[in-house]
């Protein structure tokens, strides 16, 4: 075997032996989050989810594929094409990701992400919001991703990030904890979103992993107005 052929066979292996990485990233919107912990139902986020390819030359074939896959298990699941990253690829599809008050009511839906946003026990102006994931669901996915494509896909190297919109009339608040916020990576950080501004907030790889193993994770603390 040539230096060629070789190198070959080995991305191949390389290829078919390494994981999955995902991306997840959901647009949220102050005023829901706090319609939402006020008692509003019903109320759902947009969200995007990049799930890898071998390359875009194969988008059309592999996105059929990833669509079967998705069958109830994500519904709606709504692919809009492909694209490269660095050096990887991806497909695209759009989510609609649920929004509730309660912990007892996720577990009452059928989505596999979601989204809390509940009133704090102690200090009813803080909003605690916490990202969600059905762990059986994404069992099932796991599986159907390593039957049909050879490969694991691992949660703990993938990304998940929420964009925050304040759309009120106020300046928002909130407190973020081991994330990357507007791509540094903080411990505690307070930070002020004026008025139709946005922030950025990316998961560290230990709170993607505890999603993984507990089925939710801490995303952030949105203080009420009056605080």
């Amino acid at each position: 075997m040539n230096k060629t052929n070789f190198s070959v066979l080995l991305a191949l292996v390389f290829a078919i032996l390494s994981g999955c990485k995902m991306e997840l990233v959901t647009d949220l919107y102050s005023s829901d989050l706090r319609a939402t912990a006020s008692g509003d139902e019903g109320l759902t986020t947009p969200a995007t989810l990049a799930l890898p390819i071998s390359t875009e030359d194969k988008c059309e074939e592999e996105t059929a594929k990833i669509v079967a896959i998705m069958q109830g298990i994500v519904d709606p699941f709504e692919p809009k094409g492909c694209t490269r990253k660095n050096m990887d690829s991806f497909m695209l599809a759009d989510l609609k990701i649920p929004i509730l008050d309660a912990m007892a009511d996720w577990e009452q839906t059928d989505a596999l992400f979601g989204i809390v946003s509940q009133r704090d026990a102690e200090k009813a102006d803080h909003i605690n919001v916490f990202i969600m994931m059905d762990l059986e669901r994404y069992r099932i996915l796991a599986e159907r991703v390593r039957d049909e494509f050879y490969q694991s896909l691992e949660l703990d190297q993938s990304s998940v990030s929420i964009v925050l919109n304040n759309d009120e009339r106020e300046d928002a608040s909130i407190r973020v904890e081991h994330a990357f916020v507007q791509g540094a990576p903080v411990l505690s950080h307070t930070d002020t979103i004026g008025r139709r501004e946005q922030i950025e907030i990316n998961f560290s790889n230990v709170s993607v992993a505890f999603l993984g193993r507990h089925g939710s994770s801490p995303a952030f603390v949105l203080v009420d107005e009056g605080e």
